[in-house]
């Protein structure tokens, strides 16, 4: 393991999560959550299940998340998953 100072404002371009994938996932939950409120007439807290309901259909739909999204975050952030250190192609 190597230890790297990062400047300031650098994770945004090496966090794999805020490259591709935070911004559709919010999205698609803030519209399951809009449209909960609209069916049930209400701005109320939304209950866990529901919430945790809403995770799993956002992170198992190949639409919104797919394994191409995660693969080219990989890509743009220049990191490899490769054992010898080559970039990901």
């Amino acid at each position: 393991m190597d230890i790297s100072i990062l400047p300031a404002g650098a994770t945004r371009m090496i966090q794999l999560l805020d490259i591709s994938i935070n911004k559709k996932f919010k999205r698609y939950i803030r519209k399951k959550y809009i449209s909960n409120c609209i069916q049930n007439n209400t701005f109320a807290k939304e209950e866990k299940y529901d919430i945790i309901n809403w995770i799993g259909d956002t992170w198992y739909n190949d639409i919104i998340i797919s394994k191409n999204i995660i693969h080219n975050s990989f890509k743009t952030c220049g990191l490899s998953n490769n054992i010898n250190g080559l970039k990901i192609t």
